[in-house]
């Protein structure tokens, strides 16, 4: 990496990303933050060249693995009241762990 002046990861995203900033849900889900991403992967056929130099690379395909047969079924639940309490602590324990204060 050293020899392609990408030894850090500053480096390697300004070659091989495109960063966007957006806003998103915080993890405690009460309020939006501002994230900075990459959005977009630029020249790839450069990044797999120096990554198969140094990786033995194998799909599905070149390993012939059997596959399981799956069917999905998705329940969707009303939470308790507990539930949404429980949620509730967590998410101001989170905010105040965020902005520095001691949650206990």
């Amino acid at each position: 990496m050293k020899d392609h002046r990408l030894s850090n990861f500053d480096n390697w995203v300004t070659v091989f990303g495109e960063q966007k900033t957006e806003w998103e849900l915080a993890p405690a889900g009460n309020k939006f933050k501002e994230r900075t991403r990459i959005a977009n992967y630029t020249g790839l056929p450069e990044l797999m060249s120096m990554f198969k130099q140094v990786a033995d690379v194998r799909t599905a395909d070149t390993l012939d693995l059997a596959t399981p047969e799956m069917k999905y079924h998705i329940e969707n639940i009303e939470a308790t009241e507990f539930q949404k309490t429980l949620v509730q602590e967590l998410s101001d324990r989170a905010d105040d762990v965020q902005s520095g204060n001691d949650p206990v």
